[in-house]
Protein backbone atom coordinates (compact mmCIF):
# COMPACT_ATOMS: atom_id res chain seq x y z
CA UNK A 1 0.00 0.00 0.00
CA UNK A 2 2.79 2.37 0.87
CA UNK A 3 4.46 1.69 -2.28
CA UNK A 4 0.76 2.39 -4.13
CA UNK A 5 0.49 5.92 -2.72
CA UNK A 6 4.03 6.46 -2.95
CA UNK A 7 3.02 6.26 -7.03
CA UNK A 8 0.00 8.33 -6.92
CA UNK A 9 2.04 10.95 -4.93
CA UNK A 10 4.42 10.89 -7.59
CA UNK A 11 2.09 11.37 -10.08
CA UNK A 12 -0.27 14.01 -8.68
CA UNK A 13 3.18 15.87 -7.98
CA UNK A 14 4.16 15.75 -11.61
CA UNK A 15 0.89 16.53 -13.02
CA UNK A 16 0.13 19.43 -10.85
CA UNK A 17 3.67 21.23 -10.95
CA UNK A 18 4.69 20.71 -7.09
CA UNK A 19 6.34 19.34 -4.13
CA UNK A 20 6.28 17.70 -0.97
CA UNK A 21 3.72 15.17 0.69
CA UNK A 22 0.64 14.51 -1.15
CA UNK A 23 -1.05 11.90 1.86
CA UNK A 24 -0.38 14.03 5.70
CA UNK A 25 -1.39 10.89 7.54
CA UNK A 26 -1.89 6.88 6.55
CA UNK A 27 -3.98 6.44 9.97
CA UNK A 28 -5.16 7.92 13.45
CA UNK A 29 -3.47 6.24 16.12
CA UNK A 30 -5.94 5.35 19.25
CA UNK A 31 -5.50 2.91 21.84
CA UNK A 32 -8.22 1.28 22.76
CA UNK A 33 -8.19 1.57 26.76
CA UNK A 34 -11.71 0.01 27.91
CA UNK A 35 -13.55 -3.21 27.32
CA UNK A 36 -16.10 -1.57 25.51
CA UNK A 37 -13.91 0.40 23.17
CA UNK A 38 -12.63 -2.79 22.08
CA UNK A 39 -16.04 -4.14 21.74
CA UNK A 40 -17.22 -1.36 19.42
CA UNK A 41 -13.72 -1.46 17.29
CA UNK A 42 -14.38 -5.01 16.49
CA UNK A 43 -18.43 -4.87 15.84
CA UNK A 44 -17.67 -1.86 13.67
CA UNK A 45 -14.76 -3.67 11.74
CA UNK A 46 -17.15 -7.37 11.54
CA UNK A 47 -20.14 -4.72 10.38
CA UNK A 48 -18.61 -2.72 7.71
CA UNK A 49 -19.63 -4.50 4.97
CA UNK A 50 -22.91 -5.24 6.20
CA UNK A 51 -23.53 -1.41 6.48
CA UNK A 52 -22.02 -0.43 3.21
CA UNK A 53 -24.29 -2.92 1.80
CA UNK A 54 -27.63 -1.40 3.63
CA UNK A 55 -26.60 2.04 2.21
CA UNK A 56 -26.30 0.70 -1.06
CA UNK A 57 -29.71 -0.89 -1.15
CA UNK A 58 -28.30 -4.96 -1.01
CA UNK A 59 -29.22 -7.61 1.63
CA UNK A 60 -26.88 -9.53 3.27
CA UNK A 61 -28.09 -12.85 4.85
CA UNK A 62 -27.76 -12.52 8.89
CA UNK A 63 -25.93 -14.96 9.56
CA UNK A 64 -23.22 -14.00 6.44
CA UNK A 65 -19.19 -13.56 7.84
CA UNK A 66 -17.43 -11.00 5.67
CA UNK A 67 -14.21 -13.42 5.32
CA UNK A 68 -12.09 -10.02 4.69
CA UNK A 69 -12.89 -8.88 8.24
CA UNK A 70 -10.93 -11.76 10.35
Amino acid sequence: MQGFCVRVARGLNRLLGRKGSVFVERYHLRVLETPREIRNARAYVINNYRRHAHAAGRAVDPGWVDPCSS
